[in-house]
């Protein structure tokens, strides 16, 4: 018996979306294949402390060493209590420098014994800027390598800072910067606000490091003789009442003692408000404070 026509057709459309789904797999893998290897090299290595002292030697790109937590691991190798099989890699990249394992390698020395790890060889230096494992990478850590001898804590928050107010985002005290995307935005448009870390100690006990460093880089952009005189005044307590940095200063030294402590971008709009009164020649009775999603911040003259 013939199939009849309908039959025929039916199956050819069948073959047809088979013939179809086939081919858009192998779309899919010729894309992937395009896609390169990884370089990397894999494979479980038993390390002793002087291997450790050696992995540890080259190069500099690491971030801080958090002794408490070394401790604690070194604690766990000496009393056995080391996961051996645990998967997470020590990553080592192409120029040798070890990038990730800082604190394990540290602490295999600190307690004296061996250890196994997985070890990955061999992969781009660049791979240190996205690495998230163990302890999250944070801004200061990225900012801490390409800024040596810095408080790289500091530079970060005074860069979150200049970018919500360049951004017009002071209200979002949620706003979340990507590490890397922090520092580019330093290194590409503000690369001197670096120099500013070096505010009068008085200045920065009353603001805090980040935040001083953020008002003297925003104020001298302007007039940087004012506003050296400003931060001074500010920290001296020099000047008499009713000037803007006599009153400025009596508000944050207040703030010490208050039941709800100012956040540091309201501290920052009342010391933008002061600027702005000393700028214009204005004496002060009561410096206006600023609440946050109500009131618009302040914006330096």
């Amino acid at each position: 018996m013939q199939p009849d026509s309908n039959s025929l057709q039916q199956r050819e459309t069948e073959l047809n979306a088979i013939r179809a789904g086939l081919n858009e797999l192998a779309a899919r893998h010729d894309a992937a294949s395009t896609v390169p290897m990884p370089k990397g090299v894999a494979r479980w290595e038993f390390i002793l402390p002087p291997k450790a002292e050696e992995m540890l030697a080259v190069g500099e790109r690491q971030r801080k060493y958090v002794p408490a937590h070394g401790h604690f691991l070194a604690e766990q190798m000496e009393e056995g209590l080391w996961e051996h099989e645990n998967p997470q890699p020590i990553i080592v990249d192409d120029k040798g420098n070890t990038i990730e394992g800082q604190h394990r390698l540290k602490a295999v020395i600190e307690s004296g014994t061996g250890a196994w790890f997985l070890v990955v060889r061999n992969v781009p230096e660049r791979v240190f800027e996205v690495v998230d494992t163990g302890r999250v990478r944070q801004a200061r850590d990225l900012i801490g390598i390409q800024y040596k001898g810095v408080n790289s804590s500091a530079l970060a928050a005074a860069a979150r800072l200049l970018q919500r107010y360049e951004n017009g985002q002071m209200s979002d005290r949620g706003h979340r910067v990507p590490p890397k995307s922090l520092k580019s935005f330093i290194q590409e448009k503000h690369p001197g606000l670096v120099r500013h870390l070096d505010a009068p100690k008085e200045f920065v006990s009353l603001l805090a490091a980040g935040p001083a460093a953020f008002a003297k880089y925003l104020f001298t952009r302007t007039d940087a003789a004012s506003a050296m005189a400003f931060i001074n005044d500010v920290g001296s307590g020099s000047t008499e009442r009713g000037t803007p940095a006599r009153e400025l200063r009596e508000r944050l030294l207040a703030n010490r003692g208050a039941r709800r402590k100012m956040h540091a971008e309201e501290k920052l709009a009342i010391t933008i408000r002061a600027w702005n009164a000393m700028r214009q020649g204005r004496s002060i009775q009561v410096l206006q404070g600023w609440r946050i999603q109500k009131d618009k911040f302040p914006v330096a003259e």
